[in-house]
């Protein structure tokens, strides 16, 4: 939690554990790095008002991920090239050297749209201030792609040196699209084709858009997987790709949600110095729908990990510390009968679940944000026949995760943001069973 949330971490519509800008509108996580022991998250972010405008780089840093302590705004659009706008990117060790790489947008007399460039800034006090490069890194998409977009870039380094670049781009004929680029010293980059498009996807309903937005690519289990956004009216959503890259292409093999709530967009992942693949996202809203002065928030830090080749996601270990005395409870779930109710309580908590293998049918979960419906373990897009119920349940305020392993993260966000203590219950459509259910109160570090 920022500087800015500990004296309204009590206000009825600010969620106490999700990072917040300490003031006005904030969307998408840029930059997530950890350098030296603390971890530095940028974000867009309009620091003039609680609605989306051309954006700045918002700054905090941490310790643990889940407190946060304000730093001041890292980019702001005043140069030649990003006047309309520092849009996303990412933070890279450039040898010592804290280096960001962004989208700059600018408005062109006798050019359709809004011009989009790779940029780049550095800093040498600590990421605190940083110096934007003069000139572009890249000056636009390519002429045969015949973009829409062309945003966000993602760089990693691999083992003999080389820098790679992929960037979300949409073409007018084409759709939703990664863009790959190499470079030998992060200044000079060749374009090296499309990495992948919507048309080397099988589900094509599942990843049809314009635009792809803020491509991540992360190794897990050996397998390769590539992260996009899909930019689309009715909400937009993000899916995670495995395959393997193979030079320059990115050869894909399933496709899946990493979210199946209406809300989680636009993550952003990064490497721990641990080895652990580390990612926050955008909880979508259009507008602030609070009078007083913030809007906007990211999800909670989760870990991205692969499990019995499955990918699963969960709260960082870090989550622990933010537990208050557990309490333990056996609880029926029946079928045809009433909800069970297991807790209804205002302030932050977790809930975990465990129930035995051979439940295998829907369950239901009411949260205060509606009912969330797991598949039966046997049922589609279930991971193993064998793998026992296993749910963890956060909820902050307007805003609740629900994590079950081997299938996606459900997160969803009441624009109401209510705030009074809704019984969270539990429901079933096959056999009866019992759980086993563990609660925490939740206390922001």
């Amino acid at each position: 939690m920022t500087d800015g949330q500990l004296a309204r971490s009590t206000h009825a519509h600010r969620p106490a554990l999700h990072f917040t800008a300490p003031k006005n509108w904030m969307n998408d996580p840029n930059g997530l790095i950890q350098w030296g022991s603390e971890f530095h998250l940028f974000y867009q972010h309009n620091p003039h008002a609680p609605e989306w405008a051309r954006p700045y780089w918002g700054h905090a840093v941490s310790d643990d991920l889940h407190s946060w302590r304000d730093l001041p705004i890292a980019l702001e659009p005043d140069s030649e090239f990003d006047r309309a706008g520092c849009y996303s990117g990412c933070c890279v060790d450039d040898d010592g050297i804290p280096t960001i790489i962004y989208t700059g947008v600018v408005a062109e007399e006798g050019r359709e749209g809004l011009v989009e460039r790779v940029l780049s800034a550095t800093s040498t006090d600590g990421l605190v201030t940083w110096v934007k490069s003069p000139t572009p890194l890249i000056a636009g998409p390519p002429d045969e792609i015949d973009a829409v977009g062309f945003r966000d870039p993602f760089v990693w380094r691999d083992a003999d040196g080389t820098w790679h670049l992929i960037l979300g781009c949409g073409s007018r004929t084409r759709g939703g699209m990664v863009l790959h680029y190499v470079s030998r010293d992060l200044r000079s980059w060749e374009y090296r084709g499309v990495l992948l498009e919507q048309s080397d996807i099988a589900d094509t309903a599942l990843v049809a858009a314009t635009v792809w937005e803020c491509p991540q690519l992360v190794r897990l289990g050996g397998r390769d997987i590539v992260i996009v956004s899909v930019l689309t009216s009715a909400p937009s959503h993000v899916v995670m790709i495995e395959g393997e890259l193979r030079g320059d292409r990115f050869i894909p093999s399933a496709a899946d949600r990493m979210d199946g709530g209406s809300s989680f967009y636009a993550p952003h992942v990064t490497r721990l110095a641990d080895g652990r693949w580390a990612a926050l996202g955008w909880l979508q809203e259009s507008t602030s729908r609070d009078p007083s002065d913030w809007a906007g928030t990211l999800s909670l830090p989760r870990e991205l990990l692969m499990s019995d080749g499955v990918v699963v996601q969960r709260p960082l270990h870090e989550f622990a510390r933010l537990r208050g005395t557990r309490t333990d409870a056996l609880m029926p779930v029946a079928p045809g009968q009433p909800a069970t109710p297991l807790i209804s309580h205002a302030a932050p908590f977790e809930v975990r679940i465990r129930g035995p293998v051979q439940a295998r049918h829907q369950l239901s979960i009411g949260t205060p944000q509606g009912v969330v419906v797991l598949p039966g373990l046997d049922g589609p897009g279930a991971p193993h026949d064998d793998r026992p119920l296993d749910v963890t349940i956060v909820v902050d305020r307007f805003i609740t995760e629900v994590f079950s392993e081997g299938r996606p993260v459900m997160t969803t966000r009441a624009d109401g943001r209510s705030t009074a203590g809704h019984p969270l219950e539990l429901g079933t459509t096959g056999d009866g069973f019992a759980v086993l259910v563990s609660w925490w109160p939740l206390t922001p570090a």
